[in-house]
């Protein structure tokens, strides 16, 4: 396993060269968390260029990791190259995947349920009544109305509308506008 040193990590060569496919040892996902927990989150995305995770983590001990930053440097950690965030894309179908045929659990970010065919009528029926004479945003009435009218439907479970982004008067927005879209 490649010290990181006073040198830091090496320089990444051409994706063409590296992939995430190459991560195949655990004993490095397990390195690159030690490291995060010596540097803390701010210092280990800082120090290797990653974004902070928007739904996908690795869960280890009881601790949560940026799951593309680890496994970005786990791959510096078995092979001595860095998978850069621009290398390789995040999520379900890549670094989730990958991370779980090593053993690791990963969390997923909630999705929200798609719009039903009730809540559909609704949004037409604001536009219908509306069309080109008010501006549709957050901040309108009848807009803020409706969102607190779809949030209260028991169409889904409390936990779903429990979600700040559940049918949230900026997604509410934007549905009278392509309400046949879904």
């Amino acid at each position: 396993m490649p010290e990181l040193g006073a040198g830091g990590p090496q320089q990444p060569v051409a994706a063409r060269d590296v992939a995430l496919a190459d991560l195949t040892d655990p004993q490095a996902v397990l390195a690159a968390a030690r490291e995060f927990d010596q540097r803390g989150r701010e210092g280990f995305l800082d120090k290797y260029g990653f974004r902070p995770a928007r739904g996908f983590f690795v869960l280890i001990d009881g601790k949560q990791y940026d799951a593309k930053a680890l496994a970005g440097v786990a791959h510096l950690h078995q092979h001595g190259t860095l998978l850069t965030r621009d290398m390789f894309s995040g999520g379900d179908s890549t670094v989730a995947r990958r991370l779980e045929h090593l053993g690791f659990e990963v969390t997923k970010p909630n999705r929200l349920p798609d719009w039903t065919t009730d809540e559909l009528m609704l949004a037409l029926d604001l536009y219908l009544r509306t069309r080109e004479r008010i501006a549709y945003s957050a901040s309108t009435q009848i807009v803020t109305d409706l969102s607190a009218e779809l949030r209260a439907l028991r169409i889904f479970g409390d936990e779903t509308r429990a979600d700040p982004r559940f049918r949230n008067p900026a997604g509410v927005a934007l549905k009278p506008t392509q309400p046949l879209l879904d």
